[in-house]
C-alpha cells in the first residue's frame, strides 16, 4: 500500500538533513521530532500515561520523558538519513565497549544473535559494525509502502548492512547464522498471538520467541548490545556488548523458553529504566496484552 505523504516527506527531510552539517542536522531532527509529538496530542497523551504507570512518575514528568523520546528519535532519523554522506566518518561518533565479547561469540563459528531494543540508535550501531567489517544483517519489519521500505534498505546498505525481511525471509535468517554472521534482532515488539507472554517493565507483554528458538536449534550465542546516546553530547553514542546470555538458572540459553524470554525482558527493562527518554514510548508495547483503559486506572 502506497503512502505518498510519508514517502515524499522522507525524501524531503532526508535531502535537508544531508545538506546540513551533522550537529545542525541533529538539532533540526530533534526539533522536528518534538514537533511531531506535540502535533499528535492523543498519541502523546496515551504514551505519557503508559510511561507514568510503568515508571511510577507523575503525568507531567512522564510527558517530558515522552517528548524527550520524540526528540531523540527525530535525531536518530537525521542520523539514518545522513548515512550516505557520512561514510566511515560515522565511526567517529560511536564508542564501542567490550566488542571482544562479540568477537568471541562469532569465533565459535555458529553465528551470533545481537539482541537489543528500540533504544539509543540501533541503525547507527549496525552501520558502525558493518563499517568495521562485521558480517551483520538486521531483521526489520517490512513497511507498508514498498518505496519507503526500499529507501530504508538502501540507507542501511550504503554502510554495508543487509536487511532481512521480518516476515518474508526466514531462509535469510538461517543462512546468516549458518554462515557465521551476526544477526541483529530487536525484541521489544508486540508479537501478539505468535509470542509468549512475559513481564516487560512490570506489565505482561507478548514477546517474540525467534531468538530463543534459533539459539536452541542452531546453538548460536545471544549477545546483548546496549546502544545509548550521550547525555552530554547528543552527536555521540556508546555501544556496549555483554557476555552471551544464559538461561534463568545458568543453563544453556533457550532450553527453558519462557525462562530465557524472561531473562531478555528483564535485561532490556533495566536498560530502559536507566535512560527512559531514549526508548520508543509512542509504540504500544503492550497492545495485545494490556487494555488501553488500564493505563488510566488508579
Amino acid at each position: 500500500m502506497e503512502q505518498p505523504l510519508i514517502y515524499r516527506g522522507l525524501n524531503l527531510v532526508g535531502a535537508l538533513f544531508r545538506s546540513l552539517g551533522h550537529r545542525r542536522a541533529l538539532e533540526l531532527g530533534g526539533s522536528l521530532g518534538e514537533l511531531v509529538g506535540r502535533a499528535s496530542p492523543r498519541r502523546l497523551e496515551e504514551a505519557s500515561r503508559r510511561c507514568s504507570r510503568v515508571l511510577g512518575i507523575l503525568p507531567g514528568e512522564a510527558r517530558e520523558v515522552v517528548l524527550g523520546a520524540y526528540r531523540h528519535f527525530g535525531m536518530a532519523l537525521a542520523e539514518l538519513m545522513r548515512f550516505p554522506v557520512m561514510g566511515r566518518d560515522l565511526l567517529d561518533l560511536v564508542e564501542f565497549q567490550d566488542l571482544e565479547r562479540l568477537d568471541r561469540a562469532l569465533s565459535l563459528g555458529r553465528g551470533a544473535i545481537i539482541l537489543s531494543c528500540h533504544m539509543g540508535n540501533w541503525e547507527l550501531t549496525a552501520a558502525a559494525l558493518a563499517l568495521l567489517g562485521y558480517p551483520i544483517r538486521v531483521v526489520a519489519a517490512d513497511q507498508r509502502d514498498p518505496r519507503v521500505n526500499q529507501t530504508l534498505v538502501n540507507l542501511r546498505s550504503s554502510c554495508g548492512v543487509v536487511t532481512i525481511g521480518k516476515a518474508t525471509d526466514l531462509k535469510g535468517v538461517f543462512r546468516c547464522l549458518e554462515e557465521g554472521g551476526a544477526l541483529a534482532v530487536l525484541l521489544d515488539q508486540d508479537a501478539k498471538a505468535k509470542g509468549i507472554v512475559s513481564d516487560f517493565l512490570g506489565f505482561p507483554a507478548s514477546t517474540p520467541l525467534g531468538p530463543v528458538k534459533l539459539a536452541r536449534k542452531l546453538g548460536c550465542p545471544v549477545v546483548p548490545c546496549r546502544s545509548q546516546r550521550s547525555l552530554s553530547d547528543p552527536t555521540r553514542h556508546s555501544v556496549r556488548f555483554l557476555d552471551p546470555l544464559k538461561g534463568p538458572n545458568g543453563e544453556e540459553f533457550g532450553l527453558d523458553e519462557a525462562g530465557s524470554v524472561g531473562v531478555c525482558n528483564r535485561l532490556l527493562s533495566g536498560w530502559i529504566r536507566e535512560v527512559p527518554q531514549q526508548w520508543m514510548w509512542m509504540y504500544d508495547r503492550w497492545a495485545s496484552t494490556v487494555p488501553r483503559e488500564a493505563w488510566t486506572a488508579a
